[in-house]
């Protein structure tokens, strides 16, 4: 290190106290270690679409509903009635939470009303 910058330094170093090195290679690697991460994690929370899909309605509030090109059978998980249908409701996207199209209808009257 020249000299001058040293000497710099040093009167840095007196009036302030030491000077913190910054390592920005450290703070790169902790920005690609948190973006791996989150992209793991969105390629994990993303999952297959077990039935062929016909058509895709508007979502109305995290309620969407599909029509799918057979019939499938499935367990409202709001009831607990086995159903056999081609048009399924799913709640937030996930397809673990499959609605019929009663509790469907009744979740959106209610939602409707204190909406309004």
């Amino acid at each position: 290190m020249p000299a001058a910058i040293e000497a710099i330094i040093v009167a840095n170093n007196a009036r302030s106290g030491p000077v913190e090195e910054i390592s920005l290679e450290g703070e790169l690697t902790k920005v690609r270690t948190e973006l791996r991460t989150r992209q793991r994690e969105t390629i994990m929370a993303i999952k297959p679409v077990p039935f062929e899909i016909e058509k895709t309605y508007p979502p109305r509030g995290p309620l969407q509903q599909y029509r799918l090109a057979q019939s499938a059978a499935f367990t409202c998980f709001r009831c607990g009635e086995s159903k056999k249908s081609k048009l399924i409701t799913l709640y937030g996207e996930d397809w673990s939470r499959r609605l019929c199209n009663g509790c469907y209808g009744r979740l959106l009257s209610i939602f409707v009303v204190k909406a309004g």
